[in-house]
């Protein structure tokens, strides 16, 4: 199933507001699949020094998981496909050699900036 992130600005949140915005996913991600939707909340990252959260859900499609980050009323500026790379979940070497290659001066990862995993 395809694997979306939830990509959010939120200056001045709180650890607790984190925390209910983490709680009101999980919770609506769990009405929609007793519902028979099949969307699940996988994991959250925060990024302190710049106020910016992403979230991964699996979902059918990028609507599936705007529609429950509305219902759960959780601000996001945008919603787009991803690849998890948790171990357990890797892509086939071929494509995660194509998906993970950078250079060590890639800014993305060599920032040196601190992230809380929710």
């Amino acid at each position: 199933m395809p694997v979306y992130m939830v990509d959010r600005d939120l200056p001045g949140v709180t650890m607790d507001a984190l925390a209910q915005a983490q709680r009101a996913a999980i919770d609506t991600a769990a009405t929609y699949q007793a519902q028979g939707r099949d969307v699940r909340y996988i994991r959250s990252t925060f990024v302190p020094g710049e106020s910016h959260c992403m979230c991964l859900f699996e979902a059918p499609s990028a609507q599936d998981v705007s529609d429950l980050n509305d219902e759960a009323q959780i601000p996001y500026t945008r919603v787009t496909e991803a690849m998890d790379l948790t171990p357990s979940r890797l892509p086939s070497p071929t494509a995660t050699r194509e998906a993970t290659s950078c250079s060590r001066g890639d800014s993305s990862l060599a920032g040196g900036r601190r992230a809380a995993i929710c």
